[in-house]
């Protein structure tokens, strides 16, 4: 990386902190206009919050960033969106627009308040487009694209907004390989144009194939910094990641290509063990999606016992969150601090004899999170984008080895949109109504079931026109109507779709 040229993007001593803990600590790192630098690192080593901190939508606790020479934190948001665009984790493109729509979305830091897209919007939309080679998408709905499609409109959106620096955040994360390189060789092609591009990155391969420098984080420090073969090293690797790898040059492009050889250290003889990283063994990935009271826990645990998978319940940690927000006495509406306890919370989803309980900040809470006011305050938390950004994410990582059934309401559509077994079930309103009264009586709760109806319509009205990930239903998932039908009944038509996917568990 150049020491000579000006500075792009500057962090100087830079700390972030959520509640005591740093996710950064004191990093310095100097970005060169036109560099494409790789952020890699193991989860939780603060890449996203690296990015985040350059885009200046998370200020330092110490330490300033500044990009194109102005402190990005100071900057206002229409001002720092022309500097800076992000491509986010978690984001898919919005449903009900166009691919042009969206695109033109990118022009917002331009365009007067309530005023028209002008001509100009238009032409720089349309050359986004072009460049990102989606002109065959124009005119399709967002939600009807392949995760490679949507990845390249996102894409197309943060060029449009002008800006000379773009931050991806895992770019390439539930692409097939061909897509991945189709996204990687994109970005490369987009340099001689002028930009910056910083791309926080898994795949050390694609990183090493793809960037000119490397940035390696542990525990929000940079442990190494370079080109790909001064930070690649066998000793770096196994320090940070605890893995055995072996490191040699690829035989066509000479970069550094990472063979991970097991997590602990080699045998004796200098022989490494031959054992198979845990990607290669991921077995299935079942979504199960649904409104309230549709049987979801019932069925996803029955699915999840038969199969021998962990269970997750991904509406608990909603409700932890509004649990703690409650306890906190922080307002429901402050987006900000409430997606601060999403990420600081500390989540655990453990087996026990009594069945799968959660745990956030080593308390369990399974039990505290049923209480229905606790359900009224997690129908307001989950509508907050910045929540569910941060919960997905969680979300991802703890379902990433696969052999785990995940209930919730954006399984398959957001978190896992490629798993291997999508199923949607619903019921009838009375049925869910029922359902969800006959559950609360049996924990002793006195409820009214008009009350609770028109509790149940309301949350499903939040839930479908909600803007950050929907309620809907995938596309290629299985809708199963449980009304009249027994739990077991459910299982047993999940597991037979299951058993038409055995070839990957």
């Amino acid at each position: 990386m150049s020491r000579v040229a000006a500075a792009a993007i500057n962090l100087a001593g830079v700390t972030v902190r959520f509640a005591a803990a740093p996710a950064l600590d004191s990093v310095t790192l100097r970005i060169a206009p036109g560099e494409f630098v790789g952020v890699i690192g193991p989860n939780g080593a603060g890449k996203t919050t690296l990015l985040r901190a350059i885009a200046g939508t998370l200020p330092p606790t110490a330490g300033a960033v500044t990009v194109d020479g102005r402190e990005a934190a100071t900057l206002a948001p229409r001002e720092r969106a022309r500097l800076v665009a992000a491509v986010p984790q978690v984001e898919g493109p919005p449903a009900g627009f166009t691919v042009e729509e969206v695109v033109l979305m990118g022009r917002t830091p331009y365009l007067r308040r309530l005023g028209p897209i002008g001509e100009t919007d238009r032409q720089r939309a349309a050359e986004a487009i072009r460049r990102t080679r989606v002109d065959h998408l124009r005119d399709r709905f967002a939600e009807t694209l392949s995760g490679g499609e949507r990845q390249r409109v996102l894409i197309a959106r943060a060029l449009a907004q002008d800006a000379r620096i773009l931050l991806l955040d895992e770019p390439t994360a539930h692409l097939d390989i061909a897509v991945q390189l189709e996204i990687m060789d994109l970005l490369l092609e987009l340099l001689p144009g002028g930009l910056t591009l910083v791309a926080a990155l898994h795949d050390l391969n694609l990183a090493a194939m793809y960037c000119r420098t490397l940035v390696l984080l542990e525990r929000g420090r940079i442990a190494a910094l370079g080109a790909p073969e001064e930070v690649l090293t066998p000793e770096a690797l196994r320090r940070v990641y605890g893995a055995t790898v072996l490191v040699r040059p690829h035989p066509l492009t000479g970069r550094p290509h990472v063979t991970v050889m097991g997590r602990k250290a080699a045998p004796a003889e200098g022989i490494p063990r031959a054992t198979m990283p845990d990607a290669v063994k991921r077995r299935l990935i079942v979504a199960i999606d649904g409104p309230m009271g549709s049987g979801k826990s019932t069925v996803a645990r029955g699915v999840a016992r038969a199969l021998g998978f962990r269970y997750i319940n991904t509406g608990w940690m909603y409700r932890a969150v509004a649990r703690e927000a409650l306890r906190r006495g922080v307002p429901l509406d402050d987006a900000a601090v409430l997606a601060e306890i999403a990420r600081t919370l500390g989540f655990e989803f453990r087996e026990t004899p009594q069945g799968a309980r959660l745990f956030a900040a080593s308390e369990d809470v399974t039990e505290a999170v049923a209480a229905p006011e606790v359900s009224e305050a997690a129908s307001r938390v989950s509508t907050h984008p910045p929540v569910r950004e941060a919960l997905v994410a969680l979300q991802r990582q703890i379902g990433a080895s696969g052999g785990v059934v995940m209930e919730g309401r954006d399984i398959g559509t957001v978190v896992f949109p490629d798993a291997e077994v999508k199923v949607f079930l619903n019921a009838t309103p009375e049925e869910r109504a029922r359902r969800r009264y006959n559950e609360l009586r049996q924990k002793g709760a006195e409820v009214s079931f008009e009350e609770l109806r028109a509790a149940e319509q309301e949350r499903d009205r939040r839930d479908r026109e909600r803007t950050h990930s929907p309620l809907r239903v995938a596309a290629d998932a299985v809708v199963v109507d449980t009304t009249g039908k027994t739990a077991d009944q459910v299982v047993e038509e999940v597991l037979a779709l299951c058993r038409g996917r055995a070839d990957v568990v």
